[in-house]
């Protein structure tokens, strides 16, 4: 009974994860969050298709945003055409701040959906930094998770399962778990350079739709959203995986020059 739970959830998720839809309109996100005020994530970006919401971002210089590749294929791995372009500087999903275009997409190479699955986007205009704008630190190369480290993942999402949206951003908070304790659940879907990340109580986590959703603890960057496994931990599997970013170090300093 509970293989057959497993698989259900993970095919449910696989129908609905971020950047691959199959017609239907977002419609799942952070799960028990509470809002925030972009000041205090002022790297948050929204990151939309053709003016609807597809994945999240954060801003790692002031011509980049880092988030997942996937944003930008369907499930048999498609390119999915459209008008892509990012707001930032507002705490809400649909007024205020900037909506900036994008000039080019740098997929980590090689680049594999949901395994080894970053990509940066490179401004048409480089941003200019205030209390509502500015980067993220990023992790050193060496830097080593902690299982438990507590870290914060932000998005604009519900603070229930399935309704639409938020329009104002949310934050939640949640513990690192290493990948070697998530793989025994995640299996095939989990990559070498990733973790977990989950609320232990439950009813809290990121889900389907919030590929690129910041993880940050400290002030760094530690990981970037990939998929859901079980959307808010409510059966108390590990809610969330995560890119390493410390991992992608390098790369993403050899694409943005810091």
């Amino acid at each position: 009974m509970a293989t057959a739970l497993i698989v259900f959830v993970v095919c449910l998720t696989a129908s609905l994860i971020q950047g691959v839809p199959h017609g239907s309109k977002p419609g799942l996100r952070i799960v028990g969050g509470e809002d925030a005020d972009i000041q205090d994530y002022p790297y948050q970006v929204a990151f939309f298709r053709d003016d609807e919401l597809v994945c999240q971002g954060s801003i790692v210089a002031p011509s980049y945003v880092l988030t997942t590749g996937h944003c930008y294929y369907d499930i048999e791995g498609n390119r999915l055409e459209g008008n892509y372009s990012l707001r930032v500087g507002s705490s809400q999903l649909s007024s205020g701040g900037q909506v900036l275009a994008i000039s080019e997409v740098i997929f980590y190479e090689p680049y594999q959906m949901f395994l080894s699955d970053l990509a940066l986007l490179k401004l048409e205009t480089p941003l200019e930094y205030g209390p509502s704008v500015q980067a993220v630190r990023l992790p050193e190369k060496d830097r080593e998770l902690r299982s438990d480290e507590p870290a914060v993942a932000t998005g604009w999402g519900s603070t229930i399962v399935y309704p639409e949206a938020s329009e104002q951003l949310q934050q939640v908070e949640l513990n690192v778990v290493l990948h070697d304790d998530c793989k025994p659940n995640y299996g095939v879907l989990l990559g070498d350079n990733s973790f977990c990340a989950q609320y232990a109580p439950g009813g809290r986590g990121i889900c389907a739709y919030d590929s690129g959703a910041p993880l940050v603890a400290n002030g760094t960057l530690i990981g970037v959203g990939e998929i859901s496994l079980e959307c808010g931990n409510f059966i108390g599997l590990p809610g969330g995986a995560f890119a390493n970013v410390a991992l992608y170090r390098d790369w993403i300093a050899s694409v943005i020059g810091v």
